[in-house]
């Protein structure tokens, strides 16, 4: 069975979260998958000192016991990641910041081949486009092939018409390259 990991940068289940229950029930529409959530505000994650033993002396040796090796081995065991992060002042949140301020190694020393990454971005009224850019370059530097960008304006989404019309389009075909990347494992450019 294949897996999905949601890595969640929003303090709260709102737009976000429920973007993702679309693509989860879309998913399980195509196959059998299993889905975890990872909510990082439920996460022990310490700022990064800046120290560089991760880079010198190994990932294992860095000074902070926290909970990234335990988020490390979850995208690991997944076949896709799906982050989300709402949009804050123009760009993610500061959990999801962190969580790739700590994993900087992996930009150094990819090992997320063969993964598959889809971003997930909502806003009431702008930055998706400078968020989800920002996501975009850490997740494809640890390596991981990023299938899909999905940027909803919630209150816009939330009304039926064109723009629902679209953005279930752009979540039907990013559900659907995910879905394939993880069966198939070959890349798939958006």
């Amino acid at each position: 069975m294949k897996k999905v990991l949601v890595i969640s940068g929003s303090p709260r289940k709102g737009d976000s979260y429920r973007v993702v229950k679309l693509i989860e029930k879309k998913i399980h529409d195509l196959g059998d998958v299993e889905f975890e959530y990872l909510m990082l505000r439920k996460c022990n994650i310490e700022y990064c000192r800046g120290c560089l033993t991760c880079m010198k002396k190994g990932e294992d040796r860095c000074p902070l016991k926290d909970d990234i090796q335990m988020i490390r081995d979850k995208m690991l065991n997944a076949d896709g990641v799906i982050f989300t992060s709402p949009v804050y002042v123009h760009t993610a949140t500061a959990s999801i910041k962190n969580l790739f301020d700590r994993m900087a190694y992996y930009l150094h020393r990819p090992c997320f081949h063969n993964k598959y990454a889809l971003t997930i971005t909502t806003t009431e009224l702008s930055g998706l486009k400078e968020t989800l850019h920002y996501l975009a370059f850490p997740i494809k530097s640890m390596g991981f092939n990023l299938v899909g960008e999905i940027g909803v304006v919630a209150s816009a989404f939330n009304e039926p018409g064109p723009y629902q019309d679209v953005v279930m389009a752009n979540i039907d075909r990013a559900t659907k390259d995910l879905y394939q990347g993880m069966i198939i494992q070959k890349p798939i450019n958006p």
